[in-house]
Order: structure tokens, then C-alpha cells, then sequence
């Protein structure tokens, strides 16, 4: 199995965020990638923008059926993708995963531990749930729903054997940690 991970930076615009990620998915199929993970909120960025002038306010939010999703099912053929958005559900928004191929949505994540401030955006998710997928049984994490040891458990108790974990980390890019290569030889994100 081939598995690509995507380190690029989304906005807020949707149209040129779609355009990049059915031109990364193209390139990707076209060099044998099975599984490939993009970033935390890559269709219409991250929570906090990085360009003050053009990431106001929040992002868009997209219900689960927006046609957005069809045409990154379309870029994705027989790969598996895997990318963040804000989600639009009964009245309420998360920070969400979805998991699609060429055949439509395979499954969906909400992210379920928010660090300080994201509860003013977002909704928190209930539940760490696997499910099937042409690359096998795979279970969705969101950023902060990594540092805890529970949420693989219960990924890998549900079946889980591959965890795509969706990372967006926009403060490294305007304000590096001065710490980050010793925190990271120090596993403190683990």
C-alpha cells in the first residue's frame, strides 16, 4: 500500500481549495498512492486564517451531502482521501473528517477533544468509529484527538488496522515554536 500525506496551506476560498485538492489527488493517482491525507480543514481553512485581509470570520461549513464531496470523489477515483472541513449538521457545526473514493463517502469523523476555544466554533464529536475502505478498516483523527491515548484504543478496538490522523498546525507558520525539534525528539506530542 502506498500512503501520501498533504502539507499545503487552504484558505478560505472554496473553488480555488477544491481546484488544489483535485490537482494533488490527480498527481497522487497518477503515482500509485492508495490512501492520501490531507490536512485539518482543507476545504475552506483553518479557524484561525492565516491572512487577515481575506480569513475573516469562519469558515464555510458544508452539510454532508454538499457538492463539494462529489467532486473530490470524482479527482479521487480508487484512492482513498481523507480531508478536514467544517461541517453544517442540525443547527450546529464541527470540525469533521470525511473519507471518500471515486464511490462516494466511506465515512466521516467529528472531532471530539477541542483545545481551549475551539467549543465557540465547533461542536464536539462522540464517538471514534472505524469503518471499511478499499485500503482496509480505517479510523479518522482530528488534530487534538491524537494526544489522547483513548481515541486509537478505541479505534484499534473497533477494528481499526490504519489511522489517518488530519493535522493543520497554522501557528508554526507565523509563530514557530522555538522548542518544536526537542519537543518532538522528546515525543511531548505523543
Amino acid at each position: 500500500m502506498r500512503v501520501a500525506a498533504v502539507s499545503a496551506h487552504f484558505g478560505r476560498e472554496v473553488e480555488p481549495c477544491v481546484a488544489k485538492v483535485e490537482a494533488i489527488t490527480a498527481d497522487a493517482r497518477a503515482q500509485g498512492v492508495d490512501l492520501l491525507v490531507f490536512p485539518d480543514a482543507t476545504i475552506g481553512g483553518y479557524l484561525g486564517g492565516f491572512d487577515p485581509v481575506h480569513d475573516t470570520g469562519l469558515p464555510p461549513a458544508f452539510p454532508g451531502d454538499d457538492p463539494v464531496f462529489d467532486r473530490v470523489a470524482a479527482a479521487a477515483g480508487p484512492v482513498v482521501v481523507c480531508l478536514g472541513y467544517r461541517e453544517s449538521a442540525g443547527g450546529r457545526f464541527h470540525n469533521s473528517a470525511v473519507a471518500l473514493t471515486g464511490d462516494g463517502v466511506l465515512g466521516r469523523h467529528r472531532k471530539v477533544h477541542q483545545p481551549a476555544g475551539e467549543v465557540a466554533a465547533y461542536a464536539a464529536g462522540d464517538a471514534f468509529t472505524a469503518f471499511d475502505t478499499p485500503v482496509g478498516r480505517l479510523g479518522m483523527l482530528i488534530d487534538y484527538d491524537k494526544t489522547f491515548p483513548e481515541a486509537a484504543r478505541t479505534l484499534a478496538g473497533d477494528g481499526a488496522h490504519l489511522l489517518a490522523c488530519l493535522s493543520a498546525w497554522p501557528a508554526s507558520l507565523t509563530n514557530r515554536a522555538p522548542r518544536l525539534l526537542q519537543d518532538r525528539q522528546s515525543r511531548l506530542f505523543d
